[in-house]
Parts: C-alpha cells; sequence; structure tokens
C-alpha cells in the first residue's frame, strides 16, 4: 500500500499549485470531457492531458468491440500423419512377384490373395486384381474418412480484435478462453463482473487480457482470510499520514481490478464493494473521492458465494447484496481451447487427462483435475519423461488406490 500524504494539486504542464480543476466544454472541439484549471481567475485548458497524471475526464469512453471466430485451414501435425499412414497402405501387388512374395506384409489382403490361390478359385492373376480393387477401394473410403476426421479436427483460430475509441487497437489470437469476449463486452460496459469456475480455468488470465483489451493498468488482488477492509480501502495513520489500499489507485484514476479467490474471503470484508460500485464516489481516509470512468472492478472464484462444496471445501458464503451487484459469468473449463493451449503435438495426453476429467466428474470425486494437468504433462512430455512417470506425478500420486482403479478402468494407463 502507498503512503499518500497529501494529494497533489499541481499542473505539470503549468508548474501551478493549489490548482482548482474543473470539468467543461471545450472551446475549440465543442466536446464535453477536457478539463480546465484557473490560473489567477482565468480559465487554463488542457486538451488531452494524459490519463496517468488523474486530470483525465470523467466521461466514459467505452470502446468499440469486433469479435470474430474464424477457422484456418491448416491441417494438424497428427491428421497429416494420418493422411501419409494411410496413403501408404495404398501399395498394389505385382503380378509377376506374387510367387515370391510374403503374404504376412500385406495383412489382411495379403491372406486373403494366398487363401484364394491356394484353393485354386481363379487365376494368380484375376486374383491379384480382384484384391487390389478391394483395396483401392477400402483405402480410399478410409482416406475420405479420414480427410473428414482432418477437417474437424482443425484448429479454430477465434480471435478478438479491440478497436478502441482513440484509434488504437488489439488483437487477441492462440485461442482464448470461449468466455473472454463475453467478459470484455462486461467490462467494456463498464457493469462488474463476477466469473466462477473450477480452478485452473484461466480466470486470472482472463482478467490481465481485459485490462490489455480496454487499455487500462492492470491490478490484481489475492484475497483470503486474513485479507482485512482496510487493506482495500486504506487508512491513516498516528502520524496523519494517509496509507492507500489497493483500490485506492484504481478507483480514483482508472484501471481494471481483479479480486482473486474471492469466496476465500469473509463476507463483511467485501461490503466495502457496495457503495463504492453503486455510488459515484467513496470516502476514503482522506476525503471522498470521484470514481474514475475506467474504474473496472472483477471478481473470481471456484464458487458463486453459496458456501463449500464436496471440492472447494474452505470456501465461504458471501453476502447476498455484494454479489448481487456483479454480472456472473459461468468459467467452466474450455475443452476445446485446452488442446490448443497445449499443443497439438500432445493432443493424445490432452484427450486422455480429458478422459479421467469426465470419468472422475461423472463418479463425483473429490478431484480437481484441470488444464494445468495437460500443460505440466505436455512439458514433461516434451522434455524426455517417460508417459508412466508422466501420469503418475500429474495425475495419480495424490488419488486413493480405489479411485486410481476406478479410473483407470474407464480411462485406461497412458503409454504415449
Amino acid at each position: 500500500m502507498a503512503n499518500r500524504k497529501q494529494k497533489s494539486r499541481t499542473c505539470i504542464h503549468c508548474n501551478q499549485d493549489n490548482l482548482v480543476w474543473k470539468q467543461a466544454v471545450s472551446p475549440k472541439t465543442g466536446k464535453s470531457a477536457w478539463i480546465l484549471h484557473t490560473i489567477s481567475g482565468e480559465m487554463h485548458w488542457h486538451e488531452s492531458l494524459p490519463q496517468s497524471q488523474g486530470y483525465y475526464n470523467t466521461e466514459t469512453k467505452n470502446n468499440t468491440l469486433t469479435i470474430n471466430t474464424e477457422t484456418t485451414v491448416a491441417k494438424t501435425e497428427a491428421t497429416e500423419e494420418i493422411a501419409t499412414m494411410i496413403e501408404t497402405t495404398t501399395t498394389t501387388i505385382a503380378p509377376t512377384t506374387v510367387e515370391a512374395l510374403d503374404f504376412t506384409e500385406f495383412g489382411q489382403f495379403g491372406e486373403a490373395v494366398q487363401a484364394m490361390h491356394e484353393i485354386g478359385s481363379q487365376t494368380i492373376n484375376q486374383t491379384i486384381a480382384s484384391v487390389n480393387k478391394i483395396a483401392t477401394q477400402t483405402v480410399q473410403t478410409a482416406m475420405n474418412v479420414a480427410r473428414e476426421v482432418a477437417e474437424q479436427a482443425r484448429p479454430v483460430t477465434h480471435f478478438i480484435e479491440i478497436n478502441r475509441y482513440d484509434g488504437s487497437s488489439t488483437t487477441f489470437e492462440g485461442r482464448p478462453h470461449q468466455m473472454l469476449d463475453t467478459l470484455i463486452q462486461t467490462a467494456n460496459a463498464r457493469v462488474p463482473a463476477m466469473m466462477s469456475g473450477p480452478a485452473g480455468g484461466g480466470k486470472t488470465t482472463a482478467a490481465e487480457m481485459v485490462a490489455e483489451a480496454l487499455g487500462l493498468t492492470y491490478y490484481e488482488v489475492p484475497m483470503g482470510p486474513s485479507r482485512t477492509e482496510i487493506d482495500l480501502i486504506g487508512f491513516k495513520n498516528i502520524h496523519g499520514e494517509i496509507i492507500d489500499g489497493f483500490l485506492r489507485e484504481p478507483y480514483e484514476n482508472g484501471g481494471v481490478v481483479l479480486l482473486d479467490e474471492v469466496d476465500t474471503t469473509d463476507a463483511s470484508v467485501l461490503t466495502a464493494l457496495n457503495s463504492m460500485i453503486s455510488q459515484k464516489a467513496y470516502t476514503f481516509a482522506d476525503g471522498r473521492v470521484a470514481k474514475h470512468a475506467d474504474f473496472v472492478i472483477l471478481i473470481g472464484g471456484n464458487t458463486w458465494g453459496k458456501g463449500e462444496n464436496r471440492i472447494y471445501c474452505g470456501r465461504n458464503q458471501l453476502d447476498g447484496a455484494t454479489t448481487n451487484r456483479f454480472a456472473k459469468i459461468n468459467w467452466d473449463y474450455d475443452e476445446e481451447a485446452e488442446f490448443d493451449w497445449v499443443g497439438q503435438d500432445k493432443a493424445s495426453w490432452v484427450s486422455y487427462v480429458q478422459a479421467v476429467r469426465h470419468a472422475a466428474s461423472d463418479h463425483q470425486m473429490r478431484l480437481v483435475i484441470s488444464p494445468r494437468q495437460s500443460l505440466h504433462g505436455a512439458t514433461l512430455l516434451r522434455a524426455g519423461m517417460d508417459a508412466q512417470t508422466v501420469a503418475d506425478i500429474t495425475l495419480w500420486n495424490d488419488m486413493s488406490d480405489d479411485e486410481q482403479v476406478r479410473l483407470k478402468a474407464i480411462a485406461g494407463s497412458y503409454t504415449g
């Protein structure tokens, strides 16, 4: 928390102290918002002061959001490998070499040729032609199916383009979470938002991306049982100095604030948010401060603030008057994006982790199996660790023997 002795009223452009700042319609542009102050009773205009100085207009300038979803055309390494493998099976049997062939090399097709030759049902060349025709048709069908699967398996590039009021823009690529666009639009409208979902779903990362999208400073406040209201709003010490809380700077000068793990905090601590959200000003230790138009508050947790459940047993019930002030965004695992986050080269590992996750959920086991297991396991596999060890240290070692037996009966064992 910062030490605030006295709020500066100095204009860094005019080098004048103890100024009275006002907001009015600019005589140049005719638009409301830029700020003036008085020097010896005369008005002095500033058309474009930096926001960081705190002398910024309080008129909300919502950004224009352009949100698009597009499908790429590039196949993944896995689907390319499948196609190559199928194409190699189109080898035909030459009639001139049939007598010297080891038919077992051709699998079921070779066995068919050998069987038909031995029973003399057709001449050798007729047999070869017939089998080659069947083989070609079968392979062609398999390739068509493979192409269809490849089309469906193509990674989806979900990009979000933000066009800001000042002409700048930001584009997020690389498959952000499927709910990120909803969160950005909510924050852009300055509606407080609550994200609730399982651990490891990307809530914290999403909040950072919101700040980047809106061109605002990001503030993250880890919550917990020891967090107090003073930590959030600050206090005046025995020397008369103002010690700022975490919320003072973004409340006064704008920014995106995430109160993380909010459902681990005592409900009374969060009641300070009620008036902050609902009112246009808040009384801090040094007086009443106007809320900046770009003050954006987000909260994240593993529950909706209704108390503990079978997995998140250390969660508190939050006051309904607080949670009622937030839009509720369900932040579940984005399992399609999980493949892209981890990397398509480790798609088999991601599929395995998800299979274990679903089995645990179906059996109502008190286990958290998040994309973190997918990410950590993929990193270890790329580093050369054997598949069984990776599965043990990222998935199995904190489970009971009974849980392991039941889940492996469904998902099997990972062999790489």
